[in-house]
């Protein structure tokens, strides 16, 4: 009887549910849908509850008001494709109740309040063949964490990822070698002039070799130190058009570039080239989509409406609105930062401009045309210096070793332990001969034997204790000199750049 009202309370709740996401889910209400929220924590726990005590595979809970849409991504062909044995998002049945407990042991309970969530839940969605998606959301509403679970960068809890064919994978970050910018898109596949001329036409990349001191040849430092932003976006996007891979995974490559290059990139290549390839594509620019085949919009870590973008409007979503609202806060947190910064700037403006004109005007006038053409590569060959080492080389060594005023004896030390051992071999003999030194006794031959061997050991102990310390010493030193080259020569290129 207990476990019977326990299952009305949670059927009433459901109903509760249903009414609060018809009304909450699809609309601007923020504070709604944290209130279905902690409904759903409730939830939870109870049925967690009940699971130990009795059986709920007669209750079915399905709180989707939003099924027709939903059902028709369901049906359409995909590369992203979870099993047909799943239902839909916030069902719940007897092949559920099990996860649902697993999932809830995942979490942190305290006085029977779930205290944390996963970085993404509730992800349903599929990227038909040949389709372009979009991901819309606020800041931190999961739109990279997306990405990064379908490359396996998030570990995955539970569901299941289903991917067909390779993956070519821009991350909002880029990723830029310490090598040449042809060396940076080809990445290790074979050139093809045709192509790369094509990759460098799509990805607006001609204008900014004409500006560069030796076009797609110039080298460029480790993570692209002398490129600007937009730079980087477009050597990475160009690397994995370059790549011609099945599937595209881009994270927000139009935020780094201005409007009317964003707008080139999306026309020209991701929906120019890459038409007929899936791709993912995760932005804010939502002026682009209506080009979209599906768009998805992340709250929090969960897909709170998808479809076309003719389907959203005519659910009354204006996400547009969602958005700018959302990023309110975060755009008035940047510029309280930005006129702080800007008074800044005022009281230094002046200082600061005749400083930098004045090493200007030193640079321009100490620097020729040999130093111009080395600072337009950033990689530099090594220096090699081929023949015989130089006495110079030999001396530097050797005073390493011991400080000067022990020269004399450290010398002194290693002189005496071979004399010690020549006579001691010239000594043996005489000691076989009895006609030599007839008038000392065979005793005391062997006794000046047997002292010459305890001097020539003492020696050679002394001689390698020094050794040992004068290397130990030598190696320190050398040591410290090439780290302190190296260091002052890293100060040299952060000055420079």
């Amino acid at each position: 009887a207990k476990i019977e009202e326990e299952k009305k309370k949670i059927l009433e709740k459901q109903q509760e549910m249903m009414k609060m996401k018809r009304q909450s889910s699809y609309n601007e209400d923020i504070d709604g849908q944290y209130k279905l929220q902690q409904i759903e924590q409730n939830l939870g726990i109870q049925m967690q509850e009940l699971l130990q005590n009795g059986d709920l595979s007669k209750i079915s809970l399905n709180c989707n008001p939003d099924t027709d849409i939903e059902q028709q991504q369901y049906q359409q062909p995909s590369i992203l494709e979870p099993p047909t044995n799943i239902t839909p998002p916030l069902s719940l049945n007897q092949s559920y109740s099990s996860s649902l407990s697993q999932s809830l042991n995942q979490s942190q309970i305290i006085n029977g309040k779930q205290m944390k969530y996963p970085t993404l839940y509730d992800i349903t969605f599929r990227l038909p063949k040949g389709s372009l998606t979009m991901v819309v959301g606020a800041v931190g509403s999961g739109k990279s964490s997306i990405g990064a679970a379908l490359i396996g960068d998030i570990e995955k809890q539970s569901g299941i990822i289903r991917i067909d064919g390779s993956i070519a994978y821009c991350p909002q970050t880029a990723w830029i070698n310490n090598n040449t910018i042809r060396g940076n898109i080809t990445f290790g596949s074979g050139f093809n002039q045709k192509r790369y001329n094509e990759v460098v036409r799509i990805c607006a990349l001609e204008p900014d070799f004409n500006t560069l001191a030796a076009g797609d040849m110039t080298a460029i430092g480790e993570k692209g130190v002398n490129l600007s932003g937009g730079q980087k976006a477009r050597i990475q996007l160009a690397r994995a058009v370059y790549s011609d891979r099945d599937i595209y995974i881009l994270d927000d490559p139009l935020s780094a570039v201005d409007a009317h290059v964003g707008r080139f990139l999306l026309e020209e290549c991701i929906d120019g080239k890459l038409k007929g390839k899936t791709r993912l594509l995760m932005t804010n620019q939502l002026q682009y989509t209506d080009k979209a085949d599906n768009v998805i919009i992340l709250n929090k870590g969960r897909i709170i409406a998808q479809g076309t973008s003719a389907q959203l409007k005519q659910k009354g979503i204006n996400f547009d609105e969602f958005i700018i609202r959302s990023n309110n806060k975060e755009k008035n947190n940047k510029s309280k930062h930005h006129h702080k910064e800007k008074e800044w700037h005022k009281k230094n403006s002046n200082n600061n401009i005749i400083r930098q004109s004045r090493n200007r005007y030193k640079l321009v006038k100490d620097t020729n045309d040999k130093q111009i053409e080395a600072a337009k590569q950033i990689i530099t060959e090594e220096e090699q210096q081929t023949g015989s080492v130089p006495w110079s080389s030999y001396m530097s060594y050797i005073l390493s070793l011991v400080p000067i005023l022990l020269v004399i004896p450290f010398l002194f030390i290693s002189i005496m332990c071979d004399v010690v051992s020549i006579y001691q071999s010239w000594w043996m003999g005489n000691i076989g001969d009895p006609k030599s030194y007839s008038s000392i006794s065979y005793y005391w031959k062997i006794s000046i034997y047997a002292f010459c061997c305890v001097g020539q050991i003492v020696f050679l102990i002394i001689r390698a204790i020094v050794s040992a310390f004068a290397v130990k010493r030598s190696n320190r030193l050398i040591h410290h000199n090439l780290l302190q080259h190296v260091w002052n020569n890293y100060k040299q290129q952060l000055d420079k750049h």
